[in-house]
């Protein structure tokens, strides 16, 4: 089958234009090569409206002129329509014309018929190939950028595009802007064009090249926060260092939701108010409109070392307690988060973290070898796990040494969860009910007991660490099997 652009008949160049090259100006008048109006194909009056409808979409385009001219010595009116190719010049009063060849845009039917499309197409010879008349124009005519258009440009362009503004499309915040400028025109302010860091990774990469969205409007971020925090995946954070975790946590309080009215703090009583509910969200939910990104996470997964579990989970065996400090985070930041779905924890691996660091803030934790007992470690991590996170539903432990050690933890797990004299969701409900709590006799911060903030007291030493392994099967023996 013959291509439709090989069958059709390249007009022939005009004798004044015949060594035109696209890529030199050459000064050429507008009465040397093109045809008044009364002789022009009428093909060209379709090439003219699509040219204004392209200059009518901006001010910025308006401002610069585009006249179109067809070429002299051409005569197409014999063609049919849809084979139609006219040889035109493109130009403004500024610059020299730029010829180019036009032609209906069509697509091929599942018959093998042509049908047209109603756009225009443009052959751009330095491309060698067909493209839209609008990236043509862009190409050719770009609009003016970085400088004011002026106000007869805008009056003008105002007339000719029918005298309409999308008002109702603007975002409501542009609205009250608008509205404040026409009544009390304020000082210009120079903007700071260098960039910050970015706050909420989180959150921004699930959006890519969209994280414009979040600035469009309070609607169109409600929206967008909305599905991205109860999609399939929602927020979900991965921690591998107490330490890291913290300075995520600080970094996520920084950025608001403003999902709700009166999201930002005005005043002193309302950053206390917004204080309030950065600590006991569960507490105070009807202070939700003051909730940060940090607030949003569903899903913790913890990938620490032996260490740092037991610093973190609080593990309080044999004098342990004594290296434990207020200011570092533990479990408790799991209460300050109201949405929190899922928590995973995956245990250390026995054969390859099993040594102490030297500058290590704790004991000893493995003992020379063979004698060092990670099963003994791991017991200390996941009975404290199933201690402290009784309340929360959603909890997996996994990469156990074995089968057995598995079953021991949600065994303990049922028997620390029926302990509970009351479930998260029903003290949830008492608060929102009696809206409080109860007086206690001395002030105690939440999560901080008598054995913390020790900070220059010389760590007494334990006989119980490091702990020395007495298993039946020694765990050098289990996890290093001799080969036969």
């Amino acid at each position: 089958m013959v291509s439709r652009v090989s069958s059709i008949p390249t007009p022939a160049l005009p004798a004044v234009v015949a060594a035109i090259n696209f890529n030199v100006a050459i000064t050429v008048a507008s009465a040397e090569w093109k045809l008044v109006d009364c002789q022009s194909n009428r093909f060209l009056y379709d090439i003219r409206s699509e040219v204004l409808r392209y200059r009518l979409k901006s001010p910025s385009r308006f401002a610069v002129p585009i006249e179109v001219g067809q070429v002299i010595a051409q005569n197409v009116d014999q063609l049919l329509y849809p084979h139609l190719s006219l040889w035109v010049g493109f130009y403004n009063f500024g610059r020299n014309p730029v010829f180019a060849i036009c032609r209906p845009a069509i697509r091929m039917r599942r018959d093998g018929s042509e049908m047209p499309t109603g756009s225009i197409e443009t052959y751009s010879q330095k491309r060698g190939s067909w493209m839209p008349l609008e990236q043509f124009l862009k190409t050719q005519f770009p609009p003016i950028k970085n400088t004011p258009v002026g106000a007869s440009t805008v009056f003008e362009w105002w007339g000719q595009n029918g005298q309409f503004f999308n008002w109702p499309g603007l975002p409501n915040e542009l609205k009250e802007d608008i509205v404040r400028h026409c009544y009390n025109p304020l000082p210009r302010v120079m903007i700071n064009r260098r960039r910050g860091p970015v706050l909420a990774q989180e959150v921004t990469e699930k959006f890519g090249q969209w994280v414009t969205l979040l600035r469009v409007s309070s609607e169109v971020r409600a929206i967008c926060l909305r599905i991205c925090f109860v999609g399939s995946t929602g927020i979900r954070m991965e921690v591998k260092e107490p330490g890291a975790f913290k300075k995520v946590i600080r970094r996520l309080n920084k950025c608001h939701q403003m999902l709700l009215p009166g999201g930002l703090p005005t005043d002193r009583a309302s950053q206390q108010t917004m204080e309030l509910y950065r600590l006991w969200p569960r507490i105070y939910p009807e202070l939700q409109q003051y909730a940060t990104l940090y607030h949003a996470i569903r899903k913790i997964a913890l990938f620490m070392s032996f260490l740092n579990y037991m610093h973190f989970f609080r593990v309080t065996a044999g004098s342990f307690a004594q290296y434990h400090r207020a200011s570092w985070v533990s479990y408790h930041m799991f209460e300050s988060m109201p949405h929190l779905k899922e928590i995973q924890i995956k245990l250390p691996d026995a054969r390859e973290d099993s040594e102490d660091s030297e500058r290590q803030l704790g004991p000893r934790l493995f003992h020379d070898r063979p004698y060092s007992c990670p099963r003994t470690l791991h017991r200390l991590i996941y009975e404290r796990v199933a201690e402290t996170l009784a309340v929360h539903d959603n909890v997996r432990v996994y990469n156990f040494m074995e089968g057995i050690e598995e079953t021991r933890f949600y065994q303990r797990r049922q028997e620390e969860q029926a302990k509970l004299k009351i479930t998260l969701h029903e003290m949830e409900e008492l608060y929102r009910e009696d809206r409080g709590g109860i007086q206690l006799e001395k002030w105690v911060s939440p999560g901080a007991g008598d054995h913390l903030g020790q900070i220059g007291r010389q760590p007494t030493e334990d006989p119980f660490w490091p702990p020395r392994c007495r298993c039946p099967i020694r765990c050098h023996d289990f996890l290093f099997p001799s080969i036969i």
